[in-house]
């Protein structure tokens, strides 16, 4: 009986997890994705600071699926009870191995004045490879802006190359902000920006 009991019990977490966490998770962040161009007009930021704690990674990439946007976000805002906002990678897939777009190589560790001096963006408390901090949503809007122009700079520069060696024309489109540019370092691990990239502010 203590069996049953044992298993019954843990039916129970399961069905309330998923009745009272997982299921709320899936629409908030659904809502999050549709008033996505809200946020932003890229459409690649998404504001879950109404949140707190719950699943997201795997709704949004489910719903990205069912929407046909593979890909389209790439960050999202975060709000923590001690008054920090917090501004998080979207991963490429349900791990954390290869981020859409990361946090630029040369950021990571600096502090509120260090980052501001380089970047002319105020209110960054840290910068983390994967999710860093700052004091206000707006910075993190800024920042993500940043990154997105980085990337897309990166883009058109790989593929203005591309068309002079072989003659082909490119030509750039309103999604041009949301490629991802994997670039593959020694070791086999991917990063979007290539280590000697100098941020021009």
């Amino acid at each position: 009986m203590e069996a049953i009991d044992l298993v019954g019990s843990e039916f129970e977490e399961i069905v309330r997890y998923y009745g009272k966490v997982w299921l709320p998770a899936k629409l908030f962040v659904k809502q999050a994705i549709v008033n996505c161009k809200k946020v932003h007009s890229s459409g690649a930021i998404i504001d879950l600071s109404q949140s707190g704690e719950m699943p997201w990674i795997e709704h949004l990439i489910n719903t990205e699926k069912e929407l046909n946007i593979e890909g389209q976000i790439k960050f999202a805002i975060f709000y923590d009870v001690s008054g920090i906002w917090r501004l998080s990678c979207v991963p490429q897939s349900y791990s954390l191995d290869v981020l859409r777009i990361p946090f630029h190589p040369d950021w990571h560790g600096l502090s509120y004045s260090a980052f501001c001096d380089i970047s002319g963006i105020p209110d960054c408390i840290y910068i983390h490879p994967l999710i860093s901090d700052f004091e206000t949503r707006e910075s993190c809007i800024a920042v993500a802006e940043k990154l997105i122009q980085l990337n897309s700079d990166r883009y058109l520069t790989l593929n203005k190359a591309h068309s002079i060696s072989d003659g082909s024309f490119y030509s750039v489109t309103d999604q041009l902000s949301l490629v991802e540019i994997p670039i593959i370092q020694p070791k086999g691990s991917m990063k979007f920006f290539p280590l000697d990239l100098k941020v021009g502010f």
